[in-house]
Formats: structure tokens, C-alpha cells, sequence
């Protein structure tokens, strides 16, 4: 998909989808242009204000005073120019704080660009944590049922959006080569670069999202595709941790995993053999078919498909909307010691009572068919 650009105003374009037609297409830029107040039209475009302040607790902790880190003549030279340009923006201010922490030039692995940051791990230490709940990355999904349209925007330099709280600024000052800096403020601004309105398909959380439904984003297979074959325990576990963020999306994925699943257990020698390499072939395959999993409706006919084997027991949350049956989720787990002891029917009904218990948040509340 192509997208298409929208100029908002002479300094500011924006992507739009070209799916759009001419009546959807007037309307997103006649909103667009209402509010392009929120979009940065250069490098240096000074935020807006907001009435939110960022607050930061240490209680009575004497403040924490360290050293510059030494640093190369190049990287004198980037420290500079990035110190001068949020000097420019107003987003630090020069300080006589009593606190300072060091500064750390990262690489950018996309573009090999320096990305500034200060080493503030001394004072997170002694800064009361915020604990705020996130939301659920598959409620978060659910929630985008019937939407034909999608959007992303993207904050600029994300980390410098809310305004510090005049009383905590000193405890963000920072010590460079060339003197010591606080941060000051900035307000909350989109990037028009990274921003693309009405698309049928975009970048969520890890997924791809449409209209036609969720699968894993490729770019995310990727790792899984070209993960090397494992030669110790550390190997598994982490090939094990990708292929678990995407189990939803993989039907009968402890079966799969089994084999994989049993070197992980204390006192386990790590061994690669040809159940292993099956194991470990089968996962990959799954993942790298393109899996799509429909989204769910509350009104739809639902329902759940369970199955019991001698080591596990699995699961397909189904429904039927516009006539078509949608797989809305897959579940599975391993049998514990006692249960691989129960009969074909005691593990059948196990399969029935922990499915329910599974899709719990789909069903409560509504009817729904159970196939054994």
C-alpha cells in the first residue's frame, strides 16, 4: 500500500490511506487541517502546553551528585550539537542543581543515527515508583472490532512530552563536557512523519490489524524465522519466549512445544534430537504461515472446540459472523503428572471445564455452544 500525502498547512504534510475515496478523503483533511495546530511542521517547532507535570518523589533522599562519563572527541562533538538543540526547542535549561546524572550516546541499530539519553539509574533508585496499570494487549485488540479504518500516530521525541514539575527539575540535571543541564518542559506534539490516518491495515502492538482480523506482524516472524537452531537450554527458553507471544495465534501450541517444553525441566540434560528438531521446524512453520485470527463480536454465535490427548489439552474459541466461521483464539496446556492418570472421558471434561475457565472473558454473561 502506497500511502498518500496530505498538506495541512505549507510546513506540515501528513500520510493519508488511498483506499479513502474522494467524499472520506475531504472530510479526514477538512478535520485534519481543524487541528494541525497539533502537528510539529519543522525539527524545531516548539510544543504545546498542557496542564499535565510530570513529578518526581525522592522523598528525603540527599540528592545524588556523579561524575561525567569520558567520553571521545566525536562524541564531545554529538553531545554538543544535541545539548544545543534542545537549548533551541526550550526543552533543558542550564542548572545549579546539587544533583546530576551522567550521559550515554546509543546507537540507533535502524538508521545508525545517536540517540542522547542520561543515565538515571541512580536516581530511579530512590524515586517512589508509578505503578499505573496498563491495559491488556489482547483487550486492547478486542476493542478494535468493527472498525474499517485505522490510524497511527507517533509523539515526537516521546520522552521529552510532559512538562517537569518546577520543585524536580534539578533532579533531572544532567552533567556534560561543556556544563550541567536540567530538563525543562515540553508539550505534547505529533510527528507528522510517523503519522498515517485511514488505513485498512496497520501496526499494533506487535500485530497487524484490519478489518478481516489480527495477525502477528512479519517484521516480528522475522526473528522467529531466521532463530537459529539451539545449542543449550538459554536457546530454548528464548526461542520458546518469542513463540509464546504469538501462541493465541497457533493451534495446539503445547503439543508442538512439548518436546521443546521437557528440556526445560530441573535436572534435564539438554539434548537435540530428531523430536527436537521437529518440535522446533513445526513452531516455526506455524508462525510463518501468515495465522489470522478473526476479532471478536459480542454478538456473534460463539463457540468453543476443545480436545483432550494423553499429555494435553486444547482449545479453539470460534465464531460465526456474516455466516462464516472465524477462529477467534487458540489455548492449549500440558497435562500435570496426576492428570495424564485420568480416563479418555475424566480428561475430556478437564479440556471442557479449563476452556471455559480460558474464554472466560468472552462468554460470561451469553450463551454458547460446546464441541467435544
Amino acid at each position: 500500500m502506497t500511502s498518500k500525502k496530505l498538506r495541512v498547512t505549507d510546513e506540515c504534510s501528513l500520510m493519508m490511506s488511498p483506499e479513502l475515496s474522494d467524499e472520506q478523503r475531504n472530510k479526514l483533511s477538512e478535520l485534519l487541517r481543524k487541528f494541525s495546530g497539533l502537528f510539529t511542521k519543522t525539527d524545531k517547532s516548539t510544543a504545546a502546553k498542557t496542564n499535565v507535570k510530570h513529578r518526581i518523589f525522592t522523598g528525603d533522599h540527599a540528592p545524588i551528585n556523579q561524575r561525567a562519563y569520558r567520553v571521545s572527541p566525536t562524541e564531545r562533538r554529538i553531545i554538543h550539537e544535541e545539548v544545543q538543540k534542545m537549548l533551541d526547542e526550550g526543552i533543558v535549561q542550564p542548572s545549579e542543581s546539587p544533583w546530576s546524572s551522567p550521559i550515554v550516546l546509543v546507537r540507533k541499530k535502524k538508521d545508525g543515527s545517536w540517540r542522547f539519553c542520561v543515565d538515571y539509574r541512580k536516581l530511579n533508585s530512590v524515586t517512589k515508583k508509578d505503578v499505573y496499570p496498563l491495559p491488556r494487549i489482547d483487550d486492547t485488540l478486542d476493542c478494535l472490532k468493527g472498525a474499517m479504518f485505522f490510524s497511527s500516530m507517533d509523539l515526537r521525541s516521546g520522552y521529552w512530552q510532559i512538562e517537569i514539575d518546577e520543585a524536580d527539575r534539578e533532579k533531572t540535571a544532567f552533567i556534560t563536557p561543556e556544563g550541567l543541564y536540567e530538563f525543562k518542559e515540553a508539550g505534547l506534539k505529533l510527528n507528522s512523519k510517523k503519522c498515517l490516518f485511514a488505513a485498512q491495515e496497520v501496526k499494533i502492538l506487535g500485530h497487524l490489524v484490519s478489518s478481516n482480523g489480527v495477525r502477528p506482524d512479519p517484521d516480528k516472524i522475522k526473528a522467529v524465522r531466521n532463530f537459529p537452531t539451539p545449542k543449550n537450554i538459554h536457546d530454548i527458553r528464548s526461542f520458546l519466549g518469542l513463540c509464546s507471544y504469538f501462541r493465541r495465534f497457533i493451534k495446539g501450541f503445547c503439543y508442538l512445544a512439548e518436546p521443546l517444553q521437557s528440556l526445560l525441566k530441573s535436572g534435564v540434560e539438554f539434548h537435540w534430537g530428531p523430536e527436537e528438531v521437529e518440535a522446533f521446524n513445526s513452531l516455526k512453520k506455524a508462525l510463518t504461515s501468515d495465522p489470522v485470527l478473526g476479532m471478536y463480536d459480542e454478538r456473534a454465535s460463539t463457540e468453543i472446540h476443545t480436545d483432550a490427548s494423553g499429555y494435553g489439552i486444547g482449545a479453539v474459541l470460534v465464531q460465526i459472523q456474516n455466516n462464516v466461521e472465524k477462529v477467534i483464539a487458540y489455548a492449549s496446556r500440558t497435562l500435570t503428572k496426576a492428570e495424564k492418570n485420568y480416563s479418555t472421558t475424566e480428561r475430556e471434561c478437564l479440556a471442557i471445564v479449563w476452556a471455559t475457565n480460558k474464554f472466560r472473558p468472552y462468554i460470561f454473561g451469553k450463551h454458547f455452544y460446546c464441541c467435544n
